[in-house]
């Protein structure tokens, strides 16, 4: 039988790495731009990520990483779970 634990993970790939990182700007109060600005990540490319278009790839994970003190493998996570759902 199946764990709950795995139901929630599996659910959860559904949902792309952009609506988190957009729940982490709201919680702390952030523009896309005030991102780019703590980041040097091009807005475009934060832009394309928060509207589920752009992937996190390894270099913004660690960057994400720095600046919201979150692992870059729970970053790279959310995107592999979220390929994964879609593939």
């Amino acid at each position: 039988m199946i764990s709950n634990k795995y139901h929630k993970l599996k659910s959860f790939g559904e949902i792309h790495p952009g609506q988190v990182l957009r729940e982490y700007l709201d919680a702390n109060g952030w523009s896309q731009t005030d991102l780019a600005l703590r980041t040097g990540i091009a807005s475009k490319t934060i832009n394309g990520i928060c509207n589920g278009n752009t992937p996190i790839t390894p270099r913004t994970a660690l960057t994400l990483e720095k600046v919201f003190r979150r692992p870059a493998h729970f970053w790279l996570n959310l995107q592999r779970l979220y390929d994964e759902e879609i593939a």
